[in-house]
């Protein structure tokens, strides 16, 4: 296993998972820890999560055809702040991770710590992450199923 430690936030990190996520040719499988459960929206659960125990982890899993496999990992807990009684409002410490697994080899990258303004800033974060993989996950959907129909067609 290689370690290394970027120079960037995570932030950077984010960055590095929404170009990932507009990368749909290369896509094979996405997928999310912990799974929301039917009916209900990634998002939504990381919310709850936040709002119940000042504190949220996340993981984004990305399957790329070429066999390999990238592991977002984040982390976020409320910094305690006088006068304030809702998390939403209180500072957000989160750290993050990616692990990259090839054939050959494990990378594991760990960005620098970031500070979200309240539990508002990074929840705005999260909703345009969640609609860019909502958008990722269904392309790549489609995609399977139209080589499905190919496949089949030529039977």
């Amino acid at each position: 296993m290689k370690i290394i430690f970027e120079e960037g936030s995570v932030l950077d990190l984010i960055g590095h998972l929404e170009d990932d996520l507009l990368n749909i040719k290369d896509l094979k499988a996405l997928a999310r820890q912990p799974e929301p459960s039917r009916g209900r929206r990634y998002r939504d659960v990381l919310y709850s999560t936040y709002v119940r125990l000042g504190y949220v982890t996340a993981s984004v899993i990305l399957e790329f055809k070429d066999g390999l496999v990238k592991s977002y990992v984040f982390m976020g807990r409320v910094i305690p702040f006088p006068g304030r009684d809702n998390y939403l409002e209180m500072p957000v410490y989160t750290e993050g991770y990616l692990v990259e697994k090839s054939k050959s080899s494990i990378i594991y990258r760990h960005y620098n710590p970031y500070v979200f303004k309240n539990g508002k800033a990074l929840f705005k974060r999260v909703k345009e992450l969640g609609d860019k993989f909502r958008l990722s996950d269904l392309e790549v959907y489609l995609e399977r199923i139209s080589e499905y129909l190919e496949y089949d067609e030529t039977l």
